[in-house]
């Protein structure tokens, strides 16, 4: 998504939702290249040496995204023209953050029992 050629700023992203702020103004997507991307995507998920390096997120120091193998694992589906995200997709998209995350939820209102999470 390109905010400078179509005269949309972030802002208007965020404060109207992505789909408020582009309506009309998305290009026609190319679903043959599409698909192609799909398949080049998905060969490239496939190869053992890409898997093993996969694998070594977390112990050796390779900065990957979290749930990578979600998403490849489904990329076909995902490269559809009539594809909408899931609950579990929308909840495994990585949201990048600054600073501490905080949501406070008032669990019993008679014990005054609260739960606070930090992200």
């Amino acid at each position: 998504m390109t905010y400078n050629n179509n005269k949309i700023g972030k802002e208007d992203v965020y404060a109207r939702g992505a789909e408020k702020a582009l309506q009309g103004k998305q290009p026609k997507l190319n679903w043959i290249i599409m698909q192609a991307l799909a398949n080049a995507m998905e060969r490239l998920w496939r190869n053992d040496i890409l898997k093993q390096t996969y694998n070594l997120r977390g112990i050796e120091k390779y900065a990957i995204i979290e749930n990578l193998d979600y998403f490849f694992d489904r990329i076909h589906q995902l490269f559809q023209p009539d594809y909408h995200p899931s609950v579990e997709d929308m909840i495994k998209v990585p949201i990048r953050t600054t600073g501490i995350v905080q949501a406070f939820y008032q669990v019993d209102r008679e014990k005054d029992i609260f739960l606070h999470f930090f992200d």
